[in-house]
């Protein structure tokens, strides 16, 4: 990993991480998710999160890990409520609604997601 750009590898791991968040946001829509799917995007998240933790132990003087990594932990763990939260609120105050309008635009969005 010396001979790489740390910030590339960073961005390429999270890259891989938001697009396995996608594919599982679109076999959850399409109804095809299976276990086999669940495996293999979690094995991806694994190794993606273990390349970032080996950048972060190789870059971050050793007084300073544990910090580092107890801000970083509480961050991922924060957001999972909140995501929650603003996803419930977002579902029914504004997709709700909107898919219940009647507008051309909702027709057209209901049939090409298939709610």
């Amino acid at each position: 990993m010396d001979r790489h750009d740390k910030k590339k590898i960073i961005m390429l791991t999270d890259t891989a991480s938001a697009l396995c968040s996608l594919i599982v946001c679109v076999l959850l829509y399409t109804q095809r998710m299976n276990f086999y799917y669940i495996y293999i995007i979690n094995i991806v998240l694994g190794i993606m999160e273990a390349v970032q933790s080996v950048l972060i132990y190789t870059n971050v003087c050793e007084d300073m890990q544990g910090r580092v990594f107890a801000v970083n932990n509480a961050m991922k763990f924060a957001v999972i409520p909140m995501g929650i939260l603003l996803g419930g609120a977002l579902s029914e105050y504004l997709f709700e609604p909107f898919v219940n309008s009647g507008t051309k635009f909702s027709s057209m969005s209901v049939q090409l997601l298939g709610f």
